[in-house]
């Protein structure tokens, strides 16, 4: 007998009857199957296995095509084509949730997603760049997972849309009111969410939470939500911040604001925020912060990690003559703080690896220490 045509692989169904026409069946199926493997070989040792790429110039749709359009299309809450770091990170919360991932680092995963997408385009990931990574990551999923992760998308969806009134109604209590107009005008008035802002209350709302408004934990609070530079807080920044720390309602946001205070006991954190807290204050077009800048900031981080933070002071009163301070003086003052021993005994003063103004600071320690003993001695 002759074969009839065969038809298409997606959906076949192995025939009952021959076993000539069983043979040709497996025989066809073995072949292609080979053949496809070996594509695929070939595709990751030219793209690599953990890189996002342009999907290949192509008619075909990939087996889960529709499927990843459909979780595309979800996870772009802009309509613009494109995915963000926070689409991309709602989409990790939801695979998380539908099979075995790792929870606690979806940020970074987020994070090193992104820097892998085309940067000199926007740094976004259109439709084929996210079908290639869906298909081709470490991250891959077959249909079953992707159904599964479309239903948690929109689950979260929902979610993120009740818990934005809450933090809606959290904002509009403590955003900036217009004091020279009347309630009734404001009501009437359509205000500019753009133009919203929080800054002449952002010191109620810290006390509100229990986070000292005039000391570390006001830093640690705009380091947490992201805010880059010291000024007025926006609307936009508040809410997404917030949101990005699991925070959807008030007692989320109090049982956050406590965690966060453990987390300042934390070196590592502590010395992350001290860090940014350089390009936080300084001026957009400018490489250093000025020098009364720094003294303020210095005043509220230094005291608790360096001992020699009295003497540091009266350096900079009688012998630092520059009215800014480097970045490279910055970050150093803090490792000098944590590294060096109180006497000193471990500072090597000719290994080159600190900033002039810390071997000139160490010279001034020493000279005074020698002239307290010389005192001392006269004394006796």
């Amino acid at each position: 007998r002759t074969l009839p045509e065969q038809p298409a692989l997606e959906g076949e169904k192995r025939p009952h009857q021959g076993a000539e026409r069983t043979g040709a069946w497996f025989r066809r199926n073995r072949n292609h199957r080979m053949g496809l493997c070996a594509s695929a070989e070939a595709e990751r040792q030219k793209f690599g296995a953990n890189e996002i790429k342009a999907a290949p110039e192509t008619n075909t749709r990939p087996a889960n095509g529709r499927s990843v359009e459909r979780l595309f299309r979800q996870l772009d809450r802009g309509n613009t084509g494109k995915l963000t770091k926070e689409d991309v990170l709602l989409l990790l919360r939801a695979a998380s949730r539908s099979k075995a991932s790792s929870d606690e680092k979806e940020r970074e995963r987020a994070e090193d997603i992104m820097k892998k997408a085309d940067k000199d385009r926007d740094g976004m990931l259109n439709l084929e760049e996210f079908s290639w990574w869906i298909e081709t990551d470490s991250f891959a999923v077959n249909s079953a997972d992707l159904s599964s992760i479309n239903k948690t998308v929109l689950e979260l969806k929902r979610s993120e849309a009740a818990s934005s009134k809450k933090l809606e109604a959290i904002w509009a209590k403590y955003r900036d009111k217009n004091n020279n107009a009347d309630e009734e005008e404001e009501e009437e008035e359509d205000i500019d969410e753009e133009d919203e802002v929080l800054e002449d209350n952002l010191g109620e709302f810290l006390k509100d939470i229990h986070l000292d408004p005039d000391g570390v934990e006001s830093f640690a609070f705009a380091y947490s939500i992201k805010h880059e530079h010291a000024g007025p807080i926006s609307r936009q920044h508040f809410i997404s911040g917030l949101r990005e720390q699991d925070v959807d309602s008030w007692e989320s946001l109090l049982t956050w604001a406590k965690r966060l205070r453990i987390q300042l006991k934390e070196p590592k954190m502590y010395r992350a925020l001290y860090i940014w807290m350089f390009d936080y204050i300084k001026e957009a077009n400018r490489k250093t912060i000025a020098k009364e800048y720094a003294e303020h900031l210095w005043s509220v981080m230094l005291p608790a990690v360096f001992p020699l933070y009295p003497k540091w002071t009266e350096f900079l009163d009688t012998k630092y003559e520059s009215t800014v301070v480097k970045r490279d003086l910055w970050n150093c003052l803090y490792d000098f703080a944590i590294e060096i021993k109180d006497d000193l005994t471990n500072y090597d003063r000719h290994s080159g690896a600190w900033p002039v103004v810390i071997d000139e600071f160490y010279d001034f320690c020493a000279h005074s220490d020698a002239n307290n003993n010389n005192q001392q001695t006269q004394e006796h």
